[in-house]
């Protein structure tokens, strides 16, 4: 695949995923508050995209042929940028 592949496939992934899991900004809180409840640390939208660029990080160090990955990494940085902005 190559990078104009990636970000279209991010793109059908987001739109795909948005319809399946709803709204984004809710989602993220439902995350915040699952961490914080396990760990007492309270992240902000931000900081919990950037922790799930992470995971995908980690999850491309063992599996970097997964294309998937790649596209959801991408995704969550959006993610994070969109976050940023607001915060």
């Amino acid at each position: 695949m190559n990078h104009i592949e990636f970000l279209e496939e991010a793109i059908r992934l987001v739109d795909e995923r948005g319809e399946q899991y709803g709204d984004l900004e809710e989602n993220f809180m439902r995350i915040i508050s699952i961490f914080d409840a396990m760990t007492g640390v309270e992240l902000t939208c931000h900081q919990a995209a950037l922790f799930l660029v992470a995971v995908k990080m980690s999850r491309l160090k063992t599996s970097p042929e997964k294309a998937d990955t790649y596209s959801d990494a991408i995704n969550y940085l959006a993610f994070a940028g969109q976050f940023g902005d607001a915060e």
